[in-house]
């Protein structure tokens, strides 16, 4: 969600839908996941794929950015929680990645331009700023409890 709403402060961007498969209100109960999922992919304009050392073995996270992949559409892998675009493995290594929290605002900066956005993307973030911090909070957030 801070992902989201990172992009959404920056001017020029602040309409654009973002889809969260893991977020439960956007994911109603009652609705057939897996046709929602297709549906939001087809829709999409990018995937941007959260990365860690669990997620990048998940099957869901594997479908939905070969689903991307397939139909053409740039997908970004994002990584985070130990895991860096050095060591992503094969598919995943094959497009430009980025290095969470470090390369938010890279990650900024080029998703409004694959959106082809006149977005006035804000100033780098600084590191140990709210953003950043925010951002980490929420990335560790996403990994799993030891």
């Amino acid at each position: 969600q801070l992902l989201r709403e990172q992009f959404r402060r920056i001017p020029g961007m602040s309409y654009i839908e973002v889809f969260m498969s893991s977020d439960e209100w956007q994911v109603l109960a009652g609705e057939i996941w897996f046709d929602r999922i297709l549906k939001e992919l087809n829709a999409a304009k990018l995937l941007v794929s959260l990365m860690s050392p669990d997620s990048v073995t998940r099957r869901w996270v594997n479908f939905e950015a070969g689903a991307a992949w397939v139909a053409g559409k740039p997908v970004i892998p994002a990584c985070f929680g130990g895991l860096t675009r050095e060591g992503l493995p094969k598919p995943y290594s094959a497009p430009q990645a980025v290095n969470l929290p470090g390369d938010a605002y890279y990650l900024c900066t080029s998703v409004a331009r694959h959106l082809d956005r006149n977005a006035l993307v804000p100033p780098r973030f600084v590191e140990g700023g709210p953003v950043t911090d925010d951002l980490m909070i929420a990335l560790a957030s996403l990994l799993p409890d030891e």
